[in-house]
């Protein structure tokens, strides 16, 4: 298998070729991604199997006609890929009197264009020096395995114990230090719409890739994707100190921000306390989800309120049935996030929607007493007073008065 490094400034760039479609079924795994030139030589240096290189022309740093350079002094120089727009000949020219054979505009990025290009390299490779891939092979295969562990792991599916052996293959040190961040996606069904039409499902890559840059940046730890809108973010750290809690919380919101701009999607997050050992991590997760799933909880009781409180029967018990927990739990709950009792919302519900139907001009009271859910006039002329200071009928008429004015 051949190992790709995508070199380009442009994060969408690297995010679209990345997950255009299944590389590894043509025998291509796209092993890393720089943002520029400098970043790329470093990344190969540490990355020696990596022999396929997708570069820009035009970026910060160090543009693509230096990197080749940089890397004609190589022993096993990787092969180039080069991208460019159609602006930019001129550095094409001087890219393939440097020796790169293979160039694709990026208007013409496509992916039965770029799997042709990249099979056009990989056979010359294959035809100098056959390789085995057993070295590439076996890291992907490492990777892999690591995280398969580690969703296993968080997600209640292994436990601590199995993972001595890939503990002892050096996936993981036992004795470093571990927080668990758990991320979920907001307005999912939003999302989901969106990218119906990108190829090979692929948003839960690109939010992977996106979260990676910045822990990969930041050498902080890995993304985990858990279901399509439930990930989690686990951090490792060598040593404690006074700063490790504010280092980690500036990259989960470093990620927020970069999910936000780039893939337009807004997440809600919480941070796990650091804990010693591989065996924590479990634990870990579980403290940073459950003020998630309780959030989780009261949004879907207030959006179901929403929905129905113009029904004089809802009740509480109905509500609890409809989110999936006790009527204690929920009441419970339901305060301590909102600082509001479920009976007062819904009541408050009822009264707003009452005043804007007043505001509306020309209703009866008892018209919108039995249109907001309320059984009687009088417990909806309590109400309405307890929490606007005044009755329904001088609050329609005082209404009725601007409406002539």
């Amino acid at each position: 298998m051949h190992q790709v490094l995508v070199v380009d400034d442009e994060p969408l760039v690297r995010l679209a070729l990345k997950n255009m479609r299944d590389w590894e079924e043509f025998g291509f795994f796209f092993a890393a991604e720089a943002a520029h030139g400098k970043q790329a030589l470093e990344i190969l240096q540490g990355n020696p199997a990596i022999d396929i290189v997708i570069l820009d022309i035009t970026m910060p740093v160090m543009n693509g006609l230096e990197v080749i350079q940089q890397l004609h002094a190589c022993e096993h120089p990787p092969e180039i890929l080069i991208l460019s727009c159609h602006n930019e000949f001129e550095f094409v020219r001087q890219a393939f009197k440097s020796g790169v054979h293979d160039y694709v505009l990026k208007s013409e990025m496509e992916p039965e264009t770029m799997l042709a290009h990249l099979q056009t390299i990989a056979n010359r490779l294959d035809a100098v020096c056959p390789r085995s891939g057993a070295h590439g092979d076996a890291l992907i295969e490492q990777k892999y395995l690591r995280r398969r562990f580690l969703r296993d792991l968080i997600s209640g599916q292994s436990t601590p114990d199995l993972l001595v052996a890939p503990l002892q293959t050096g996936i993981q040190r036992d004795d470093a230090y571990f927080c668990v961040a758990a991320v979920n996606v907001q307005q999912f069904d939003h999302i989901r719409q969106r990218y119906q039409a990108a190829p090979g499902a692929a948003f839960v890559e690109q939010a992977l890739d996106c979260m990676a840059q910045v822990l990969d940046r930041q050498a902080l730890g890995e993304a985990i994707s858990l279901t399509e809108d439930r990930y989690a973010l686990l951090f490792a750290l060598d040593a404690l100190n006074a700063a490790s809690g504010e280092r980690i919380a500036e990259c989960v919101k470093e990620i927020e921000q970069a999910l936000r701009h780039y893939l337009d999607m807004t997440i809600s997050f919480r941070i796990s306390r650091i804990e010693q050992g591989v065996r924590s991590i479990p634990l870990l997760y579980l403290e940073a989800t459950q003020p998630l799933l309780e959030s989780r909880i009261v949004k879907r009781a207030k959006r179901y309120v929403q929905e129905h409180f113009h029904d004089p029967e809802l009740c509480l018990s109905e509500i609890s049935e409809f989110v999936g927990i006790t009527k204690n739990h929920l009441s419970h709950q339901f305060a301590k996030e909102t600082g509001e009792h479920l009976r007062d919302y819904i009541h408050r519900l009822r009264i707003e929607e009452a005043k804007r139907r007043f505001q509306k001009g020309d209703v009866k009271v008892y018209e919108v007493c039995y249109d907001v859910g309320y059984k009687n006039v009088e417990s909806f002329s309590r109400m309405f007073k307890k929490l606007t200071g005044q009755s329904p009928n001088l609050f329609s008429q005082q209404t009725s008065e601007e409406h002539v004015f």
